[in-house]
């Protein structure tokens, strides 16, 4: 740890004579002694202030390992609905959504959008008047950084006169930025009804 007594002692170099205008041996053994007393500090604090920072390293990097980078990811995934039903369209994406994340589905212009405006204008398009569930039920951890989550999602109509829920599945990548995950990739699909079936 570093004293505290390092410090003030530090800043008094300029306030202690390293010599003196007068002769004689009283005045000439004060101001040796001032000159050791300056090394004699710099000495025993130079070694306590590299043993802070180092301390100050070692914390960091400890804190840092024993993070869960897959809880972190899970809660962020599982957090989606909350962001969604109190934020509007623009807080969503940048909460949720890493600046150049890429969003793949199949209702998409070209099957692919990149970046946070392009995502945000189709949340802007999409129908807001619905109710959407996600569960975020398998978690990969690829590095200490990236974490890969799937699971299913349901949006159902507010107005039950407005059709029937649609339902799918999705996979999403999580970087960590900044302290935050966010979503890089994310990819779903809408589960097609079933065929109708055959006459006997």
């Amino acid at each position: 740890m570093y004293h505290s007594y390092c410090a003030p002692q530090l800043h008094e170099k300029a306030a202690l004579p390293l010599y003196s205008h007068e002769k004689g041996p009283t005045k000439m053994k004060t101001g040796l002694l001032a000159i050791a007393a300056l090394v004699t500090v710099e000495l025993v604090c130079a070694p306590f202030a590299a043993e802070a920072q180092t301390h100050q390293v070692s914390k960091t990097r400890k804190t840092h390992h024993n993070e869960d980078p897959v809880a972190g990811a899970k809660k962020a995934c599982d957090n989606f609905g909350a962001l969604a039903a109190k934020s509007d369209t623009a807080q969503l994406v940048n909460s949720f959504y890493a600046e150049k994340a890429t969003y793949i589905g199949p209702t998409l212009p070209g099957g692919i959008l990149i970046g946070r405006e392009a995502i945000r204008k189709s949340y802007a398009e999409a129908p807001a008047d619905v109710t959407f569930k996600g569960t975020c039920e398998h978690t990969q951890k690829l590095s200490d950084t990236v974490v890969a989550i799937s699971g299913h999602w349901i949006a159902t109509p507010n107005d039950p006169n407005k059709g029937e829920a649609r339902k799918g599945s999705f996979a999403l990548i999580f970087v960590k930025e900044g302290g935050k995950w966010l979503t890089a990739v994310d990819s779903w699909n809408i589960e097609l009804p079933p065929p109708p079936a055959k006459a006997q």
